[in-house]
């Protein structure tokens, strides 16, 4: 069923192409099949392109930007523009009202922000007085370019499986945080009880641990519920060696020390195992849904173009 269905979607593909391309040159070099993927490139090398000059002004700041960063951002603005015109003069009015109507307002979007960081660019060279705050809000324009990658996840779909399970799992994940924290709300709950009562009874007068009737270890990791439930949080994702936190416990109350063994134990055997293993399913069903909408949409797509 599955070798039918792409025969279906490549047939219905040349036959789009065609139709395009007999349009004019331009419409069949914006639907050939390799256009998305050089445009992909071209957005991953405009981000490496960022990165480079993030670095730059981090090594060098308050100076002007070299004439080669400043002519290559200008020709990544015109190579997107062209793109997006070569879209616009393609799909013409299924550009806004086609399928992917929401991915093409979104690249105008884009280039549409770039145009003004490109002309306030021009005005910060020819008028003095608004250098500066034109630079400040070019600084604020220049973080909208690096979004242009959100572009290369709907381009290949090895990415876009990637995106949309995180997408699926953040659901699961909501749900997980909360079960973790009923978990550690209760041993949390308790162990801030028995440390209380330790401080309340023991640290009366002082000794190696206790200094004017407080202990201090004790006190930063269980001085309130917030930081006991901190400390277990952390304990539990390696931020700190919950085998400190069992020493600090073992001076309070031998049964504390028993309840963090076990909480440990059911969180790294139990808890986050099962967590994961529900978060891969999830992933697995969001690649199985991408695969029959990937079709669906071709198919659609390409007969719309057809009819």
């Amino acid at each position: 069923k599955t070798i039918r269905s792409s025969s279906r979607i490549d047939r219905s593909r040349s036959t789009a192409r065609l139709v395009l391309a007999k349009r004019g040159a331009l419409c069949g070099c914006a639907a050939h099949q390799h256009f998305d993927h050089v445009a992909g490139m071209f957005i991953l090398l405009n981000v490496l392109f960022v990165c480079v000059q993030a670095d730059y002004v981090a090594r060098n700041p308050g100076k002007d930007h070299p004439v080669a960063l400043i002519a290559a951002e200008t020709g990544f603005f015109f190579v997107f523009l062209i793109e997006l015109l070569l879209r616009l003069i393609a799909y013409q009015r299924d550009f806004c009202c086609g399928e992917e109507w929401r991915w093409n307002l979104f690249d105008a979007s884009i280039v549409a922000v770039t145009s003004v960081e490109e002309i306030l660019k021009l005005m910060s060279d020819t008028r003095l007085d608004s250098k500066l705050s034109s630079l400040r809000l070019l600084r604020i324009l220049k973080i909208t370019r690096v979004i242009r990658i959100v572009r290369v996840i709907r381009m290949f779909r090895e990415l876009r499986i990637m995106f949309m399970s995180i997408i699926f799992t953040v659901r699961t994940l909501c749900w997980s945080i909360i079960c973790v924290l009923l978990i550690m709300s209760v041993v949390a709950a308790y162990i801030a009880t028995a440390t209380s009562e330790y401080v309340a009874t023991e640290c009366k007068s002082s000794t190696t641990h206790c200094i004017d009737g407080e202990d201090a270890e004790v006190k930063a990791y269980f001085g309130s519920m917030f930081r006991t439930m901190a400390s277990l949080f952390q304990a539990t994702t390696n931020g700190i060696d919950w085998r400190a936190l069992s020493d600090v416990l073992g001076r309070a109350s031998v049964i504390a020390q028993s309840l963090l063994y076990g909480y440990i134990a059911v969180m790294v055997y139990a808890v986050l195992n099962i967590l994961t293993g529900i978060c891969v399913t999830t992933a697995n069903k969001a690649a199985e849904d991408d695969l029959e909408y990937t079709m669906h949409e071709e198919l659609s797509r390409h007969q719309n173009v057809v009819a």
